[in-house]
């Protein structure tokens, strides 16, 4: 149950339903929206590029923090990496991981990472603060494998600008 502070409880206001939220979850085991239902959509914070990797891809995770104030995640998969940084995720990625449920991570933006902040400094027990997404950095990136790939090579010269023919088509289109 979410917790309503002093402030809103004074003033007779009611604790905020998800609706209510100015941020995205940064976590959710919830297939709508998804690219794939079997992928683990990674979104960032423009919401312009979301991608990721097959679960049946996957092989190992593990926290890297050593306990700091920052929480470090790497999820491993037999075609690259995930790593993951943020605040008060722990409790939420081990339980959607445990239940093979993850499905979206959404990293933050600067104005829901203030409105996070701004939310749990209401909350006293660490385990209901609302996780906060800092960073998604996904090993290797789209123009790292498109470029290690012969006939996608095209899609990465045209990503840079190099385009090598003088009618502005960098490939062939048979059809």
């Amino acid at each position: 149950m979410v917790e309503t502070s002093f402030a809103k409880k004074f003033m007779g206001g009611q604790a905020e339903t998800e609706e209510d939220r100015p941020w995205r979850n940064g976590f959710s085991g919830d297939n709508a929206g998804g690219v794939n239902p079997f992928c683990l959509s990674l979104r960032s914070k423009s919401g312009r590029e979301m991608e990721g990797p097959p679960w049946s891809l996957f092989t190992w995770h593990g926290w890297i923090d050593s306990g700091g104030p920052t929480e470090k995640l790497v999820l491993l998969f037999s075609v690259g990496g995930v790593y993951v940084e943020g605040l008060h995720m722990k409790r939420q990625v081990e339980a959607l991981l445990e239940e093979g449920k993850l499905k979206r991570i959404q990293e933050h933006g600067d104005a829901e990472i203030e409105a996070i902040r701004a939310h749990n400094l209401d909350i006293r027990r660490p385990e209901e603060k609302e996780p906060i997404v800092l960073r998604i950095v996904i090993a290797p990136d789209m123009e790292t494998r498109l470029k290690s790939d012969e006939s996608l090579a095209v899609i990465a010269a045209r990503m840079k600008g190099e385009d090598d023919s003088e009618d502005g088509n960098a490939g062939d289109v048979e059809g």
